[in-house]
């Protein structure tokens, strides 16, 4: 069975991509969905199976298409909504980083800064490739373990080494951006003598301007301009030339290089470097041993080591030497190996504590039940989640949910408990028909499992702790469609008024069809509820009205209040009550309730909200039950 992988990038893939190409070719063993603003047909892939237009929002059926996992390069915006969809519809996913502008600059921008603090943290794998573009992502609070994988290269594709180069023949190969600082190669060309000349391969925005200046400044005969070549012929031409140039600089932007692909080449051709100790070049080049590293715009600098190059034969000889062992960690054979395990392991992740719950006894036999059932032999169960009452398991393909009693939780005498709460969720689902909520397949009588419809997506909960709720509007507008329908049919229920009594965000799954309610063993009729001791404290109570907290009388008015709850932290992040005090409930709750007002009328909204949403929560959060639907 193919391995299908959903790639995210903003640009698929740019010229100079060569080394995320050969890593894509090269896991053949994968086929991949590309997902991406622009398709730029510079390289040939076999297993690519599709191309999306994608900039931003939500893709319908998304969690249809059977993706194993999610690859998404960093690159801004558009890795931050692949993260969220990924994270939405519980699909593994990498993150990787090719250092330059994005690890450089983007991480740091007030604007994406904590989303990809939440997308790395969410992640299975991010890697990188420089310890350097690692050091960054903790210095903006990343916590997570990070991969180191360098920049490859093919060692198939370099050519037999030129033992009769010319160290006075320089050489840049590189766009013609302001970045790549070839002025400064070819001011520094004008301060040597005639015997030296410079190829400049590349082409770009600055080809003009470097045109103008090499004129102005009368260089215009050492200067051969070759413009855009394959990868294959721009090594054939480095193979003809004595010393490779790479002036970077970091831009006005932010923008530095990562490790050019280009540098990592000419080591291996045992072709000196001189080039700057700017973005990701000295997790490349150690001065003097692997390279030169000289400062960033200084013509003068990199005249006085181009000819110290050509005058110390033991300097070169020693460079080229040291450069050669240490660029092979970059060989291609390495590099696949490090590609395959990453992919390995994001194929079989689930959670540990999960497959330990999963492996219990009492867990297994039930399971074994199922399993016998005769319209149940076909499927393959897979543990998926495990809550305070049960674990549970779906099926591959990702149509049923099955939940069992969590017996590792509780000693013997006490399943019985366990088994009772999920006979009450059957009995829910048996009796109510609702839209959004899972269909019912089939239950054990005396509470061993329940089998039901699978709910893609992710849990509200999770949604909004690391901020990945694509669109709040829309959300919003989904949940009050849902809670509309669900409280209509719960409260006006043919056998009396039934209050749902958690509904909480954990309790709800967020997906492109709504907002589904997937947890029913808190439901009790209105005259059934009681509360034997006030509740405090973090949780559900959270979200538990005051009356309800105090074990006194509740009505309908107890869900609503829950519904506001949630709605206000989908906009804010945060709940509103802190529910830290166990006696005068009412009078605190008051005081926090005039705090939150201010801060719905504080926080900026999303242009699109609507207005109607705000006075809706001031009502529904109202400490007091009696206001609260008027």
């Amino acid at each position: 069975m193919e391995k299908k992988i959903a790639f995210f990038t903003h640009n698929f893939l740019e010229p100079t991509h060569n080394a995320i190409a050969y890593i894509l070719k090269n896991l053949n063993e994968y086929v991949y969905d590309i997902y991406s603003k622009r398709v730029m047909e510079n390289f040939l892939f076999e297993n690519v199976d599709n191309y999306f237009y994608y900039t931003k929002g939500e893709i319908v059926n998304f969690h249809k298409k059977g993706y194993d996992f999610m690859h998404t390069l960093y690159d801004g915006k558009t890795a931050l909504r692949a993260g969220q969809i990924a994270f939405q519809y519980n699909i593994p996913y990498i993150v990787s980083f090719h250092g330059g502008y994005d690890t450089n600059s983007k991480i740091f921008d007030d604007k994406l800064k904590n989303g990809t603090v939440s997308l790395v943290e969410r992640s299975v794998v991010t890697t990188v490739v420089s310890s350097i573009d690692a050091e960054r992502l903790k210095s903006i609070g990343i916590k997570k373990n990070i991969t180191i994988i360098p920049v490859p290269i093919d060692e198939q594709i370099i050519p037999k080494i030129n033992k009769n180069r010319d160290k006075k023949k320089l050489i840049v190969i590189s766009r013609l951006i302001p970045k790549k600082g070839v002025d400064v190669a070819i001011n520094a060309i004008s301060k040597l003598s005639i015997y030296f000349s410079l190829t400049i391969i590349g082409e770009g925005e600055e080809y003009n301007r470097l045109k103008q200046l090499s004129k102005k400044i009368k260089v215009e005969q050492k200067i051969k301009w070759l413009g855009y070549l394959t990868l294959k012929d721009t090594l054939i031409e480095l193979n003809n030339h004595g010393i490779l140039l790479h002036p970077s600089r970091i831009a006005s932007n932010g923008n530095a290089d990562g490790t050019p692909q280009i540098i990592l080449f000419s080591q291996a051709m045992k072709i000196p470097v001189i080039s700057t100790n700017t973005g990701g070049i000295p997790s490349i080049i150690s001065h003097n041993k692997t390279g030169i590293l000289i400062n960033q715009n200084n013509s003068n600098e990199l005249t006085k080591y181009i000819l110290e190059l050509n005058q110390n034969i033991s300097l070169y000889n020693n460079i080229i030497s040291e450069a050669a062992i240490t660029v092979k960690k970059h060989f291609s054979k390495n590099i696949l190996k490090k590609w395959n395990e990453v992919y390995s392991q994001t194929m079989s992740y689930y959670n540990e504590d999960i497959k330990i719950s999963a492996n219990h006894p009492k867990v297994k036999e039930v399971l074994n039940t199922i399993l016998n059932l005769k319209n149940l032999k076909s499927y393959n169960l897979i543990p998926f989640n495990r809550g305070g009452m049960g674990i549970i398991f779906i099926s591959e393909d990702k149509t049923i949910s099955i939940k069992i009693p969590a017996y590792f939780k509780r000693s013997v005498d006490k399943h019985h408990l366990l088994e009772q709460s999920i006979k009450k969720e059957s009995n829910v689902l048996k009796n109510i028909n609702s839209n959004f909520i899972p269909k019912l397949i089939e239950y054990d009588i005396d509470g061993k499992y329940i089998i039901k419809e699978y709910i893609p997506g992710r849990n509200l909960h999770d949604l909004i702790k690391y901020n990945a709720i694509i669109n709040k509007n829309d959300c919003i507008k989904k949940l009050l469609l849902t809670a509309k329908e669900l409280f209509q049919t719960f409260h006006n229920h043919k056998k009396g008024c039934f209050l749902i009594r958690d509904f909480k965000p954990k309790n709800l799954i967020l997906n492109n069809s709504g907002v589904y309610l997937i947890d029913f063993g808190s439901i009790r009729h209105i005259d059934d509820y009681k509360i034997k001791n006030k509740k405090y404290g973090k949780g559900k109570w959270l979200y538990w009205s005051p009356e309800q907290l105090s074990g006194e009388k509740v009505d309908i008015s107890t869900d609503y209040f829950s519904l506001g709850i949630i709605i206000f932290q989908i906009l804010t992040g945060k709940v509103p009550y802190s529910n830290n005090y166990y006696n005068n409930i009412i009078e605190n709750y008051l005081l926090e309730y005039n705090v939150a007002i201010e801060t719905l009328k504080s926080i900026g909204l999303p242009s699109d909200l609507d207005v109607n949403i705000i006075s809706l929560i001031i009502k529904f959060i109202n400490p007091i039950k009696e206001k609260r639907l008027l």
